[in-house]
């Protein structure tokens, strides 16, 4: 029972210990805009947006093999919802269920797939 114990502790040592050296945190900034966007047309009268559109996050430090964990609002998106689009740079812009969520600063999309995201919903407040 001893030995089965020690065998126990050393394996879950070993799972975390790896865990800790594979997984890090990426540096998140603001992505600048790349382009301005054209803003919706309007009747005379009518009222602006309340808010303007917010920038993208963008990592800069993300590399292969690092996992981005996020939570969205709503039902989690199936893996085809992800979208990976290069930017010119060579960055890369995520899309989610047709939505903008973040830039990958110098990552090539030919290399990326759903599998880098541990995604959860959004929990109520």
């Amino acid at each position: 029972m001893l030995a089965l114990f020690i065998t126990l502790s050393a394996a879950l040592s070993l799972l975390v210990w790896g865990e800790i050296g594979s997984a890090r945190p990426a540096a998140m900034t603001v992505a600048q805009p790349q382009m301005p966007a054209p803003g919706p047309l309007r009747r005379p009268g009518r009222k602006a947006d309340p808010q303007p559109p917010q920038p993208l996050l963008r990592l800069t430090d993300f590399t292969p093999g690092d996992l981005i964990e996020l939570e969205l609002p709503g039902a989690l998106p199936r893996a085809d919802d992800i979208h990976f689009v290069p930017l010119p740079g060579g960055d890369t812009r995520v899309q989610i269920a047709g939505e903008d969520v973040l830039i990958l600063a110098g990552v090539d999309a030919a290399i990326l797939s759903p599998d880098i995201f541990r995604l959860r919903r959004l929990s109520a407040a």
